[in-house]
């Protein structure tokens, strides 16, 4: 919805004297979403459009174009300043004023229960406005998504020099051990790049699993000289690849 639509509803609503709250309970919605319509952040379905329209006493296509005919607007106006005027003089000769809160509660029920069906170049508005609503989601989505490769761009193709630099300086400091099983940080490299590929198509069937396995079986083995029993954990190779598939084939019937 366009911040001219959302004025519109601001100015019909102001019009009748009632609050968000008030507009709300009328609808049968919180008063987040009045106030998100009167923002332009968001637009009204089918259904609230056509009750909308019913409880100012304007058409649906005025709703949805945020636009009014003048001379009918007018005239509304004129009657809802009449019928105030009648009210206070009749409040002031009984010697009572009624609360705002409580006229605003006793208007909400002049709305009928039903909405009358839109048009078919009004549904067409409704349809234009959401899609337009999707691609900007989808072109917001896109531009975060460039932010964040833009924040890892210097760290996604260094990381192999990074990983070499690493088995050096283990080597270094840990001597002959440090050289004879530093290397596994190389096998890092893979699980570095498939673990990125994996989250940002959340797709963990992408996750090169088998590579971590390994590199726990050898620094289990290198380490502590478990060979036995951690052989075992080649194993749970078969079993993370049937648990990612039927992940990943639940969320494609699920989309």
């Amino acid at each position: 919805m366009s911040i001219k639509q959302g004025e519109y509803l601001k100015n019909l609503r102001n019009g009748k004297g009632i609050s968000q709250d008030a507009l709300g309970e009328a609808l049968g919605i919180s008063r987040q979403s009045v106030s998100k319509w009167e923002q332009g952040n968001s637009t009204p379905d089918i259904d609230n459009i056509g009750k909308l329209a019913e409880f100012y006493g304007v058409s649906i296509d005025s709703i949805v174009k945020g636009e009014a005919d003048e001379a009918k607007e007018n005239e509304q106006t004129a009657q809802s300043e009449e019928a105030k005027a009648v009210n206070e003089l009749i409040d002031e000769f009984e010697g009572k004023e009624e609360p705002e809160n409580k006229k605003a509660e006793e208007r909400k029920f002049d709305m009928p229960l039903s909405a009358p069906e839109p048009s078919l170049k009004e549904k067409e508005l409704l349809k234009e406005q959401k899609d337009e609503k999707y691609i900007l989601e989808r072109e917001k989505e896109r531009e975060e998504r460039k932010k964040e490769k833009k924040r890892r761009s210097w760290l996604f193709p260094s990381y192999p020099i990074l990983a070499v630099i690493a088995y050096c300086l283990i080597g270094v400091f840990l001597g002959a051990n440090g050289w004879k099983i530093g290397w596994i940080v190389l096998l890092t490299i893979p699980l570095f790049y498939t673990g990125i590929i994996a989250i940002e198509k959340k797709k963990p069937v992408i996750f090169c699993y088998p590579v971590l396995v390994l590199i726990v079986f050898l620094l289990l083995g290198f380490a502590k000289s478990l060979w036995h029993p951690a052989w075992i954990l080649f194993l749970t190779i078969p079993i993370f690849y049937i648990i990612a598939a039927k992940a990943g084939k639940h969320k494609h019937n699920g989309n």
